[in-house]
C-alpha cells in the first residue's frame, strides 16, 4: 500500500507489479490491480496526485482541475 500512495513513478510501477503477483497466487485480490493501475496512471499523467494539491499548497493545473471535477462523486 505505501507504494500505491507514492508520487514516484517507479514506486507506482512496482505497486502494479506486486499487486499482479499477489493476484496470481490469490485470485480474490485481483480487484486491487485496477486500483493500483489507476493510481499509476494518475502519476504517469500528472507526476503527482492532484487531490493533494490544496493541502500541500500546490497550484493545480487546468488539466488537474478538470480531472478532479470529473472524479467528484455525484450527489
Amino acid at each position: 500500500m505505501p507504494l500505491q500512495h507514492s508520487e514516484n513513478a517507479d514506486d507506482q510501477l512496482e505497486s502494479v507489479r506486486l499487486f499482479r503477483a499477489l493476484a496470481a497466487g490469490h485470485p480474490e485480490a485481483a480487484a486491487y490491480i485496477a486500483y493500483a493501475a489507476e493510481h499509476c496512471e494518475t502519476i504517469r499523467r500528472f507526476g503527482r496526485f492532484p487531490h493533494r494539491n490544496a493541502v500541500l499548497g500546490r497550484e493545480s493545473t487546468a488539466a488537474e482541475r478538470e480531472f478532479l471535477d470529473r472524479k467528484k462523486p455525484e450527489r
